[in-house]
């Protein structure tokens, strides 16, 4: 059972996820709500639930200091972001703030669930629409002198870039899902990324000199 908690300002959009999602169906269930984040980091623990569910805009703070509040006081519950909004900025900026996926609110209600499904199971969902999405070849993933990755390290960056699940990834490469997650994860702590996103971001904007 996958437990959330959504954070949302309009109750027709929190009442419209509760009637979506049945937990003797879609083994899914809302097992919160706040309408501004001061109220989840001041009584709700991280036990409590396994997910968040974001709305971009709040009207306190700035979206990308939610995430990163929320992210410092919940680092192991993941985050989808859940708005109206399209911008290809916003995406950009809040995968880059550490989110785990970002989806719009007229997506359809099984692709939402199977968002939640990855990002559960601890899968960063890149939008393929995202600022992830570029004519990018294995040469053109640069990486900086002081960061060393063997080309088949650097193969799992460009599939992680164009959309591809740790899953998918680990099919294609003839890997076991945990080699993939183990390199990744060891990569983010020997480099100081706090997430997979930041190390994508980083890596496919960043120019030698």
């Amino acid at each position: 059972m996958i437990r959330l908690f959504v954070i949302e300002d309009h109750p027709i959009i929190i009442k419209g996820l509760k009637y979506e999602f049945r937990s003797s169906r879609d083994e899914i269930v809302i097992t919160g709500s706040a309408a501004k984040i001061s109220d989840v980091t001041d009584k709700v623990k991280s036990e409590e639930f396994d997910v968040f569910i974001l709305d971009l805009w709040l009207g306190d703070p700035d979206p990308v200091e939610n995430v990163k509040i929320l992210k410092k006081k919940y680092p192991h519950n993941p985050i989808v972001i859940y708005t109206s909004e399209e911008s290809p900025f916003w995406k950009e900026k809040m995968l880059g703030a550490g989110a785990n996926a970002y989806i719009v609110k007229s997506a359809e209600k099984d692709e939402l669930k199977t968002i939640i499904q990855r990002v559960a199971a601890g899968e960063t969902v890149f939008p393929e629409y995202s600022f992830l999405n570029k004519d990018l070849t294995l040469q053109s993933l640069e990486v900086p002198r002081n960061i060393i990755l063997k080309p088949w390290e650097r193969q799992i960056f460009l599939l992680l870039s164009q959309g591809k699940s740790q899953k998918e990834i680990a099919e294609l490469k003839h890997k076991s899902l945990s080699a993939i997650e183990k390199f990744i994860a060891k990569f983010r702590t020997q480099y100081n990324f706090n997430t997979t996103a930041e190390v994508i971001h980083y890596l496919t904007s960043i120019k030698e000199i």
